[in-house]
Protein backbone atom coordinates (compact mmCIF):
# COMPACT_ATOMS: atom_id res chain seq x y z
CA UNK A 1 0.00 0.00 0.00
CA UNK A 2 1.48 3.29 -0.63
CA UNK A 3 1.06 6.64 1.08
CA UNK A 4 -0.62 5.28 4.40
CA UNK A 5 -1.37 7.49 7.66
CA UNK A 6 -0.51 5.51 10.53
CA UNK A 7 -2.86 5.88 13.71
CA UNK A 8 -1.33 8.50 15.70
CA UNK A 9 0.62 10.26 12.89
CA UNK A 10 -0.02 13.78 10.33
CA UNK A 11 2.58 12.45 7.75
CA UNK A 12 1.61 9.60 5.13
CA UNK A 13 4.26 7.13 5.04
CA UNK A 14 5.61 6.26 1.46
CA UNK A 15 4.62 2.37 1.68
CA UNK A 16 2.95 0.68 4.20
CA UNK A 17 2.20 -2.53 5.39
CA UNK A 18 -0.89 -1.72 7.66
CA UNK A 19 -2.34 -5.39 8.71
CA UNK A 20 1.54 -5.94 9.92
CA UNK A 21 2.65 -2.75 11.11
CA UNK A 22 5.42 -1.91 8.45
CA UNK A 23 6.11 1.03 7.26
CA UNK A 24 8.40 2.13 4.67
CA UNK A 25 9.95 5.36 3.86
CA UNK A 26 11.95 6.42 0.92
CA UNK A 27 14.25 9.55 1.69
CA UNK A 28 15.58 11.65 -1.06
CA UNK A 29 18.67 13.81 0.08
CA UNK A 30 16.86 17.36 -0.79
CA UNK A 31 13.82 16.83 1.59
CA UNK A 32 15.29 14.62 4.41
CA UNK A 33 18.06 16.63 5.83
CA UNK A 34 18.34 18.80 8.31
CA UNK A 35 15.36 19.72 10.45
CA UNK A 36 13.12 17.05 7.80
CA UNK A 37 15.34 14.49 9.57
CA UNK A 38 14.62 15.26 12.76
CA UNK A 39 11.18 15.45 11.88
CA UNK A 40 12.03 11.71 10.55
CA UNK A 41 13.17 11.20 13.65
CA UNK A 42 9.98 12.00 15.56
CA UNK A 43 7.83 10.04 13.12
CA UNK A 44 9.94 7.09 13.45
CA UNK A 45 9.30 7.05 17.33
CA UNK A 46 6.24 7.69 17.19
CA UNK A 47 5.56 4.85 14.76
CA UNK A 48 7.59 2.78 17.74
CA UNK A 49 5.52 3.90 20.47
CA UNK A 50 2.55 2.25 18.77
CA UNK A 51 4.27 -0.85 17.47
CA UNK A 52 4.75 0.06 14.03
CA UNK A 53 8.11 -0.62 12.46
CA UNK A 54 9.50 1.51 10.29
CA UNK A 55 12.27 0.72 7.38
CA UNK A 56 13.64 4.03 5.84
CA UNK A 57 15.70 3.60 2.99
CA UNK A 58 18.00 6.40 0.60
CA UNK A 59 17.87 7.00 -2.42
CA UNK A 60 21.15 5.15 -3.22
CA UNK A 61 19.98 2.49 -1.47
CA UNK A 62 16.97 1.55 -3.42
CA UNK A 63 18.67 2.20 -6.73
CA UNK A 64 22.06 0.37 -6.52
CA UNK A 65 21.30 -2.38 -3.92
CA UNK A 66 17.53 -3.04 -4.30
CA UNK A 67 17.64 -7.09 -3.74
CA UNK A 68 19.06 -5.99 -0.44
CA UNK A 69 15.89 -3.65 0.31
CA UNK A 70 13.75 -6.25 -1.01
CA UNK A 71 15.28 -8.86 1.20
CA UNK A 72 14.82 -6.31 4.32
CA UNK A 73 11.72 -5.90 3.58
CA UNK A 74 11.04 -9.63 3.43
CA UNK A 75 12.90 -10.50 6.76
CA UNK A 76 10.56 -7.60 8.57
CA UNK A 77 7.08 -8.82 6.87
CA UNK A 78 7.80 -12.87 8.07
CA UNK A 79 9.30 -11.05 11.24
CA UNK A 80 5.37 -10.38 11.46
CA UNK A 81 3.74 -13.23 10.24
CA UNK A 82 3.49 -13.29 6.51
CA UNK A 83 3.77 -16.64 5.46
CA UNK A 84 3.93 -15.29 1.15
CA UNK A 85 6.53 -15.77 -1.33
CA UNK A 86 7.82 -12.65 -2.63
CA UNK A 87 8.73 -12.10 -5.93
CA UNK A 88 12.44 -11.24 -7.59
CA UNK A 89 12.75 -8.37 -9.68
CA UNK A 90 15.21 -10.77 -11.98
CA UNK A 91 16.40 -14.16 -12.18
CA UNK A 92 19.47 -12.75 -10.06
CA UNK A 93 17.87 -11.12 -7.14
CA UNK A 94 17.84 -12.94 -3.94
CA UNK A 95 15.19 -12.11 -1.73
CA UNK A 96 14.63 -14.89 -0.03
CA UNK A 97 16.25 -14.55 3.16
Amino acid sequence: MRQFVAPGSTHPSDGAYPELKILIEHDGRAFHSGVAAFRDMDLDNAAAVSAWLTLRYGWLQVAETPCRVARQVVQALRSRGWHGRPRPCSASCVVEP
